[in-house]
């Protein structure tokens, strides 16, 4: 949307809600709108129909309907992110100007960052699993400067639950653990859990004290049972030389197999390829950590070209540079 047809729509707004008496407040900000409508409910149901029949409005959703006995913005005002055409519009706010606004009390609004972590662990994983959820929860809302945080811990719904007694008190403990370990302020929701196993609900607080949820920590031990899934421990190095093996004399329709350096570790990778494996992958600047917060064998993975070389010609192999699809780029 250009500037000129955006201040043409902020304009058509602001003429149509005077009309019907209607205030609030309309955020604008890297080509979403937030928008508050405070009035007679018959006024802003009947504005909100215009706006959702408006083919440049998609993807609207309501987050909040609600009774008020006095209106938070009695005169109508539009503020969004501050371009240089729009600098000395009276109609609009600058970015610091919506920053004080949100300081006085006044939540423009939140987007719901949604996260998910598909865990998959033994009984013994259970609660260190749980836990690492639950920080890697709060990390993220702690870097959106969310400080009060409360959890919830809803229990067994009673005869709606499937699954046996003994796996719901496991996991409800387990829960409950993972609270206590980051000394989190909870409340017992008693039933409030999914009919196949309990959860955590993480509860923020807006400035004007209302709470809204936003993680849920789901615990299902149902699922695994239903579909039959067993979990296989960590193997030893000779497992896992002896599944190249196996994989390169079997799967004689895929013509490479890698050995990943970067998460068997160097050795492992280079005694792979007497056993089947071609390729080691690339170089790699762990900077960010990733590998290693994912378990990698090696504790700063970083290598470059020369020195993977060397490790390919110890083993007894020439090393040779490919492309995306296999194709022989240079010989070392």
């Amino acid at each position: 949307m250009s500037d000129e047809d955006l201040l043409l729509l902020l304009e058509q707004s602001r003429n149509r809600n005077k009309r019907q008496n209607v205030t609030g407040m309309l955020l604008y900000v890297s080509g979403n709108f937030f928008q508050v409508l405070e009035g007679d409910i018959k006024d802003v149901e009947e504005i909100y129909e215009a706006i959702v029949k408006d083919e440049r409005n998609k993807g609207n959703i309501v987050i909040l309907k609600e009774n008020i006995k006095e209106r938070t913005f009695p005169n109508w005002s539009m503020g969004f992110e501050q371009k240089k055409a729009m600098k000395t519009n009276p109609y609009y706010m600058s970015t610091e100007q919506i920053k004080q606004l949100a300081e006085e009390g006044f939540t423009l609004g939140s987007h719901t960052v949604t996260h998910t972590k598909l865990m998959d662990a033994s009984t013994e994983q259970i609660e260190e699993e749980i836990h690492s959820t639950l920080r890697f929860s709060l990390d993220i809302w702690d870097a959106f400067g969310f400080k009060d945080i409360k959890a919830y811990l809803a229990t067994r719904p009673g005869e709606k639950s499937v699954g046996e007694p003994e796996r719901w008190e496991q996991a409800t403990v387990s829960l409950r653990k993972a609270i206590d370990r980051e000394s989190l302020d909870f409340e017992l929701d008693e039933g409030g859990g999914a009919f196949y196993g309990p959860k955590i609900d993480l509860k923020v607080k807006d400035s004007l004290g209302r709470e809204w949820q936003m993680t849920t920590i789901q615990f299902d031990f149902n699922l695994p049972e239903r579909f039959d899934m067993t979990y296989i421990g960590e193997v030893s190095v000779l497992e896992d030389l002896r599944n190249y093996a196996v994989s390169r004399i079997y799967l004689d329709n895929i013509p490479h197999i890698k050995a990943y350096w970067p998460m068997t570790g160097r050795d492992i990778s280079q005694l792979s390829l007497s056993f089947g494996t071609d390729d080691m992958d690339g170089t790699i600047e762990d900077t960010t950590k990733i590998y290693s917060m994912a378990g990698s064998k090696e504790e700063n993975p970083a290598m470059t070209t020369e020195e993977i070389c060397d490790l390919i010609r110890e083993a007894g192999y020439d090393p040779v540079e490919r492309d995306t699809v296999y194709n022989i780029l240079k010989r070392w």
